[in-house]
């Protein structure tokens, strides 16, 4: 999806992707396959496998819990923007912005069960145009 919202610059991307801290490497795969549709989440590769992290630690609890069934999603509005523009100059850096935006929208908006099927919007136009 990352690549997708970036629009060009596939290899930038996909290297800045496998630089990425495993913590936001992490949040960016678990928010972006939130879907906001109960009972829908988009399937994930293993980040494991593609960038050679071990993030197994990192995701037993949630798949124990059921986190993916839990929401709300967060919609960041204007994230395509953010990286296409700030992610054009420096995809590592815009990728790290919207991995703290998911943490900080997150830490306002918990995972509830009973919420999977709700989506709160989230907007960083205001980040669009930064320089990372």
């Amino acid at each position: 999806r990352l690549v997708i919202m970036a629009q060009g610059s596939t290899q930038r991307v996909l290297n800045a992707y496998r630089s990425l801290p495993a913590e936001d490497a992490a949040v960016l795969e678990e928010e972006l396959a939130r879907t906001g549709c109960a009972g829908q989440n988009f399937q994930r590769e293993s980040v494991s496998a593609l960038l050679g992290h071990n993030f197994r630690s990192l995701f037993d609890d949630h798949e124990d819990k059921g986190e993916h069934q839990q929401g709300p999603a967060l919609l960041v509005y204007y994230a395509p923007a953010l990286m296409q523009k700030a992610g054009k100059e420096d995809p590592l850096g815009a990728m790290t912005v919207l991995a703290d935006v998911f943490r900080q929208a997150r830490s306002l908006f918990p995972l509830t069960p009973g919420q999977a099927g709700e989506t709160v919007l989230i907007r960083v136009d205001a980040l669009k145009d930064l320089h990372v």
